[in-house]
């Protein structure tokens, strides 16, 4: 019976800097776990970022859901009121 081994590192995400998933658009819905003292601030950034993937691109990034962001967008509104 043959074996595999395989080796892994624990990522702390609340403790990463956000700009490392903020820059790569595959790992954005990632960015609102990364480390933060102003999360409503992250999130309106992540919210600019999703909002400026392409229709195209946006099928190849699968943990997204638009219509969710659309919504936290209009959540985020409502706190600053």
């Amino acid at each position: 019976m043959e074996t595999t081994r395989h080796e892994y590192r624990v990522t702390r995400m609340w403790e990463e800097n956000p700009e490392i998933f903020l820059n790569d658009q595959a790992l954005l819905p990632l960015a609102p776990l990364a480390a933060t003292k102003q999360p409503q601030i992250l999130l309106q950034q992540v919210v600019e970022r999703a909002n400026q993937v392409s229709v195209e691109k946006r099928g190849e990034i699968s943990a997204y859901d638009f219509t969710s962001m659309a919504d936290l967008q209009v959540w985020l509104q409502g706190i600053g009121d």
